[in-house]
């Protein structure tokens, strides 16, 4: 995170080394604004740091000339990025007027399906009978499927 926010080490060894503001959370975290209900990301914000570090080399060099290995141990802030993005308005009252399309719609499906349903298996079984009805008058009391008797 920018300016070292949440990390409190770094920020007392580094931002007054280098002469850098203090972190301000309300500037330099991320957050997302979503909604509850379908998960829409309406504003979001992402601010983060890329840091540099150096660090003795021990591995560097031969013998007694070894300039790698007297380097200091440092962190050096880069680059600081910060992304905004936020929905247009129009898009938000939009999102508005679906949102209550699909409260009145999930109110009105918790009685209409069940109903709907039970419509569908009564209206499939009188078919059903009819058709058996029609059948056996004209076959008689046998079991046949594909006019084979069994």
């Amino acid at each position: 995170k920018p300016f070292f926010l949440d990390a409190p080490f770094y920020e007392q060894q580094f931002n007054t080394e280098m002469d850098l503001r203090a972190p301000n959370r309300s500037m330099d975290d991320s957050y997302f604004l979503i909604d509850s209900k379908l998960g829409t990301v309406f504003e979001a914000r992402v601010a983060y740091q890329i840091s540099f570090g150096i660090e003795p080399c021990t591995l560097c060099g031969r013998g007694n000339s070894r300039p790698f290995l007297q380097l200091p141990t440092v962190l050096w802030p880069q680059l600081y990025v910060v992304l905004n993005a936020k929905a247009p308005p129009k898009a938000i009252e939009q999102y508005k007027q679906i949102l209550a399309l699909l409260d009145t719609t999930t109110q009105y499906s918790i009685y209409i399906a069940p109903v709907l349903a039970l419509c569908s298996i009564l209206f499939a079984v009188i078919l059903s009978g009819r058709r058996w009805r029609t059948h056996r008058r004209r076959v008689g009391n046998k079991l046949t499927l594909d006019m084979h008797d069994y």
